[in-house]
């Protein structure tokens, strides 16, 4: 690269549908933070070889708002954060595609291509590179809730699971929303963090959403309050109440949605 650093891969966590993987840079600079250019040539993430994420094919170049249609979610940050002088930390995740979860083992590659410092703009790397790792699966409790197609407002909610991780919520709704959003919160009002998503097509006029938030505990006994709407229309289309504890989801209402 135009300065010298060293990147290591630290650790890494996989329970059969989420890989966090923790990295770590070295480099003789004091910059607040460095940036990765995610749309740059050699931005990627291959699982057993194949890539899961766009590339146009004269550029090479990444296409943010394009997806495969299986299900993988890129959840990683945008920020190298940086713990000490010369020391930048920075969390690739993802979602595996649906036909590769559970699997025992994945072989993972990172691929990186530019990277800079955020407040200087100064140029650290612009030559690609990769770190490859067997990311073997953990044991942990999943909690699922039995869905059993509950439906509001032609919207339906498919599956719903989480580990001590990560919570994903899939579900269908018609294609002719164009501006879909959802979001998730505790019963009391306390908003759950978001870590990525993903929209497909599934065909007969249907699109599928993969929405990912913060893993609950094990212990955890407050509802969770799913909600999904067209950001062009007002107030809450689709409200759904999930008990992970009781395994068990409910329809809601707009009454529901406590205030933080």
């Amino acid at each position: 690269g135009e300065k010298p650093f060293t990147i290591q891969l630290k650790e890494v966590y996989y329970d059969g549908s989420f890989v966090f993987a923790g990295l770590e840079v070295e480099l003789d600079r004091d910059y607040g933070k460095l940036s990765e250019n995610r749309q740059t040539v050699g931005y990627d993430m291959r699982i057993n070889g194949e890539s899961q994420v766009t590339h146009d094919p004269d550029t090479g170049k990444v296409g943010l708002e394009e997806n495969l249609g299986n299900g993988f979610c890129d959840m990683s940050s945008f920020y190298w954060e940086q713990v000490e002088r010369g020391r930048y930390v920075l969390q690739r995740a993802f979602r595996v595609p649906d036909s590769l979860r559970d699997s025992e083992t994945l072989e993972v590659s990172l691929g990186f291509g530019g990277m800079y410092s955020s407040e200087q703009g100064e140029l650290l790397n612009s030559t690609s590179f990769s770190l490859n790792f067997t990311a073997q699966k953990q044991e942990v409790e999943v909690q699922s809730v039995d869905c059993q197609g509950l439906e509001m407002g032609d919207v339906q909610l498919i599956a719903a699971y989480t580990t001590p991780a990560a919570l994903c919520f899939i579900a269908e709704f018609p294609e002719d929303c164009t501006s879909p959003i959802a979001g998730a919160q505790f019963a009391d009002g306390l908003r759950m963090g978001g870590l990525g998503g993903t929209y497909y097509s599934v065909g007969n006029g249907r699109m599928r959403s993969v929405g990912i938030y913060a893993g609950l505990s094990p212990e955890e006994d407050r509802e969770i309050i799913w909600t999904f709407q067209d950001k062009n229309i007002s107030g809450y289309g689709t409200v759904f109440g999930l008990d992970f504890q009781s395994g068990t989801a409910r329809i809601g209402s707009a009454e529901d949605v406590n205030p933080a």
